[in-house]
């Protein structure tokens, strides 16, 4: 995963040099994706989050060359990527659904509000879309067939579960401030959002790839936000917006730059500084979160001594946790957990919520579900501000 993080800076380069013509803001872009604490943090983890940063990328990049300047292959490319893009995680559908939202939305523009004579996209070039969009579309549909009931269900699920409106709403506009930097100072990351696009709004006019970026990423904002996702929105919803908000920023700053005047490029340091600033501040809480990850293992070893030891709970448990130790066995289904209750071996859920409800998220059957959370007592928590929770399995004769 770690690879992959690195691989993400090359290729947000070639994405900024290929679309903004500006090897400032190309630069800039690499320098910004480095710094990120978010992606930073994620790349330290076994997760496919980082992978899903780069794979956004090269979907836009084909895209936007398909669309522009296509090539002989670029056809087969976009497609090749969005499929392996769906296959790292499910969030990428909403990017493919932002994309094609973006060319319906450009198109209906150009023909009823500037009631241009010619279309946005010439026919010969909405064709060549189609086709693409298409076979992606089916073969994403195939290859993922078993998993559509499933998926489903989890949306109804967690549709009817997730709290008010205004609540969710609140959740999405907080977790905004994650692709800026993964800190608890959200106001620095809020100026930086509004220095963005008080930059795309100065310069958009100048840069057909800059309009069509920042579309899609007002467009993915808003899909990402609408679909249900269970009783909270978390920040890694929105993981693709971190390549395309780093876009906009590199690509601002460097025609800030290149215009000469004092208050264009005061405006930018201003923008580097607190970018830099919210940053390194943002490192700092990865590195707390890990250390609460480590004692939290630490401390399920000492309680258990040589015994074997099991992690209870969705992915978050099973993956951070094992990154750490790769002796603490994950659970897959509810019929080893039951298996394991029987025999008394010693259970751990280690989550980063506040109660244990809702962590066994592979157990369909909630009274199931409700009579294994009953089971687990909470032991201890690591202080931080996401706090570590450990919780363990009390038999009860």
């Amino acid at each position: 995963v770690f690879l992959f993080g690195l691989a993400g800076i090359g290729v947000i380069y070639f994405f900024t040099l290929q679309l903004a013509q500006d090897r400032i803001a190309a630069a800039l872009a690499s320098f910004f994706l480095s710094i990120h604490s978010y992606h930073i943090y994620y790349s330290f983890q076994m997760r496919g989050y980082v992978m899903l940063v780069l794979l956004c990328m090269l979907s836009c990049y084909f895209l936007f060359q398909l669309l522009e300047n296509p090539k002989k292959n670029t056809g087969f490319y976009y497609c090749l990527v969005n499929v392996l893009f769906v296959y790292t995680h499910l969030y990428s559908v909403y990017l493919l659904l932002a994309q094609h939202g973006v060319i319906v939305l450009f198109q209906l523009y150009a023909k009823f509000i500037k009631k241009e004579k010619k279309s946005y996209y010439s026919t010969a070039t909405m064709t060549r879309y189609f086709h693409c969009f298409i076979v992606s579309m089916l073969w994403i549909v195939l290859l993922y067939t078993p998993q559509i009931p499933v998926i489903f269900m989890n949306i109804l699920d967690t549709a009817n579960n997730s709290k008010s409106l205004l609540n969710y709403v609140g959740q999405v506009i907080v977790s905004l401030h994650f692709m800026i930097a993964y800190s608890e100072w959200a106001w620095i990351s809020v100026i930086v959002l509004a220095l963005i696009f008080i930059g795309y709004f100065l310069t958009s006019t100048q840069s057909k790839a800059l309009q069509f970026i920042a579309a899609i990423a007002l467009l993915l904002l808003l899909i990402t936000a609408l679909v249900p996702s269970g009783p909270g929105f978390f920040p890694r919803y929105l993981i693709c917006e971190i390549p395309l908000l780093l876009f906009l920023l590199s690509a601002s700053f460097g025609q800030f730059w290149q215009k000469g005047k004092v208050q264009f490029k005061l405006m930018s340091a201003l923008v580097l500084l607190l970018y830099a600033l919210v940053n390194v501040l943002g490192l700092k809480l990865s590195y707390q979160k890990i250390q609460d990850y480590k004692g939290a293992v630490e401390y399920v070893h000492t309680y258990s001594g040589s015994k074997p030891k099991f992690i209870v709970g969705n992915s978050l448990g099973k993956t951070e946790i094992q990154f750490y130790d790769s002796k603490i066995y994950a659970l897959q289904n509810v019929q080893e957990l039951d298996s394991l209750m029987q025999l008394n071996y010693d259970l751990f859920a280690i989550t980063t919520y506040e109660s244990f409800a809702g962590k066994s998220l592979f157990i369909n059957d909630k009274a199931s579900q409700q009579r294994i959370e009953n089971s687990f007592v909470h032991e201890k928590v690591f202080e931080g501000e996401f706090p570590v929770n450990v919780w363990h399995y009390v038999k009860k004769e």
